[in-house]
């Protein structure tokens, strides 16, 4: 007697057992909408004859679980110039609930010295006439991500437009881009743990619309809010560029060279110095110089890259009262390009 309880008891637990195993559709578990619906057998013996019992049917519907991520996607800073027509930041979403889901987007313009994914100071608060939007194309169709299927990555960007000419060499604009979970219509937010009475996302029975979601890295969301977030940044690159100038006399009609005097006849060499400190080249570099014609003469000049090799000026570069000079291109980090030019004392 005690043989067929023990052999009844087992039978009847290895059948609950079996109740617990549930195949998952996606990473974000079985399909919302999903009834799940299963009994329990129980087998036993009475006097060496097999009996069996059938439990009745029970079922339950999965509700739809909420949950997204949001990353940057560019592998570097993106380095941006000074007055720039536009710029993009790109980013992935990836739904990882268990319904399709439509995300709202939004772009969010970072406050100083925020942090972000890369190690760079100087984030700018005022970006003055730069203007940035969230959407899913560079084309900016929209500003919603219509029914994502779970597991399915889309990317989206952060699009600033008039960048402003005021950007200086090294800063930052760091933005914040957000995405929240909503209905098909792209504008009504999905409130936790209420029931869904009417269908959305093809459901064809009543769900729970439970958020899952954590907060992000940078505490741009909070836990369970159907947000996801991540950051990303500019970087400007722009030439630094400086001008100095000097005079020196260095002959006169009466000491010549010796200690030579400002009289008149006597002979003035300007040297002009233009370096790029820059993270970047300048381009079409070109020093114009007007001169007081009623006190001197023009005579020549020269050009040179490192203030020892010189070069004449090509002729026709002084139209009175004015010497133009093109240096073309100053490489950045340091680069220098030199002018000098005589004059003499009327």
């Amino acid at each position: 007697m005690k043989s067929m309880l023990k052999q009844t008891a087992a039978v009847l637990v290895l059948g609950l057992l079996a109740l617990g195993t549930a195949e998952k559709a996606h990473a974000g578990g079985t399909a919302a909408g999903t009834t799940v619906t299963n009994t329990a057998t129980l087998n036993y013996t009475v006097g060496g004859v097999g009996q069996t019992s059938q439990s009745n049917s029970a079922s339950f519907t999965v509700d739809r679980k909420i949950n997204l991520t949001v990353s940057h996607a560019d592998g570097a800073i993106v380095t941006i110039n000074p007055g720039q027509a536009t710029a993009s930041l790109k980013f992935t979403i990836t739904n990882t609930g268990n319904s399709k889901m439509s995300f709202k987007l939004s772009s969010v313009d970072l406050a100083a010295s925020s942090t972000t994914p890369f190690a760079a100071p100087n984030n700018l608060s005022n970006k003055t006439t730069a203007s940035a939007g969230a959407y899913t194309d560079l084309a900016k169709s929209s500003q919603v991500v219509a029914s994502l299927v779970p597991d399915t990555p889309t990317t989206v960007y952060i699009i600033v437009d008039n960048l402003p000419l005021s950007l200086a060499d090294g800063d930052i604009l760091a933005y914040a881009l957000k995405a929240q979970a909503v209905y098909e219509d792209g504008t009504t937010v999905i409130t936790n743990n209420l029931l869904d009475t009417s269908n959305h996302y093809g459901a064809t029975v009543n769900v729970y619309n439970v958020l899952a979601d954590d907060k992000d890295a940078y505490n741009d969301d909070s836990k369970n809010d159907g947000i996801g977030a991540d950051r990303d940044a500019f970087k400007v690159l722009a030439p630094v560029l400086s001008i100095t100038k000097n005079a020196t006399t260095i002959s006169d009609p009466v000491n010549l060279t010796t200690n030579p005097k400002n009289i008149p006849g006597a002979t003035v060499e300007y040297l002009v110095t233009v370096q790029n400190a820059g993270s970047i080249a300048a381009n079409g570099v070109t020093i114009t110089d007007s001169l007081p014609t009623a006190s001197v003469t023009y005579v020549n000049a020269w050009t040179s890259p490192d203030n020892a090799t010189w070069t004449a000026v090509p002729a026709g570069s002084y139209v009175a009262p004015t010497l133009t000079v093109i240096f073309g291109t100053i490489n950045g980090s340091g680069g220098k390009m030199y002018l000098k030019y005589d004059v003499t004392i009327n």
